[in-house]
């Protein structure tokens, strides 16, 4: 899970962007990723769907009842549409497929721009 305002990956290394006051953090599992956002308050979270202990579907909700105005992206290898439907149903604003990582950048800054639904 990223949090903060973006992370692109390019090949198989992950790369931030640099933007003047932005944080970005790293957690590991879905219990990290609710402990990083309750500290740092993102602006946006990218949320991988595999993560050990709790997964993404299951971080969704959770990060949504701490930051409920904060979008969530899940990035992942299980982009379908009945995947879509529950993480949408979970919270997830968007989705972007580990396949099409290129559009990743793109989606979080749309989602930043978009307002709060």
């Amino acid at each position: 899970m990223q949090l903060g305002r973006a992370k692109h990956l390019k090949g198989n290394a992950a790369v931030t962007p640099t933007i003047v006051g932005s944080k970005c953090s790293d957690a590991k599992n879905g219990a990290e990723a609710l402990d990083e956002a309750g500290k740092l308050k993102p602006n946006l979270i990218v949320l991988d769907y595999s993560m050990p202990g709790m997964d993404g579907l299951e971080a969704a909700p959770l990060l949504k009842k701490i930051l409920p105005d904060t979008p969530i992206l899940m990035f992942t290898m299980f982009a379908n549409a009945q995947f879509a439907k529950l993480a949408l149903a979970a919270g997830v604003r968007a989705i972007c497929s580990k396949d099409q990582a290129g559009h990743l950048l793109g989606q979080a800054e749309s989602l930043l721009n978009s307002p709060i639904s």
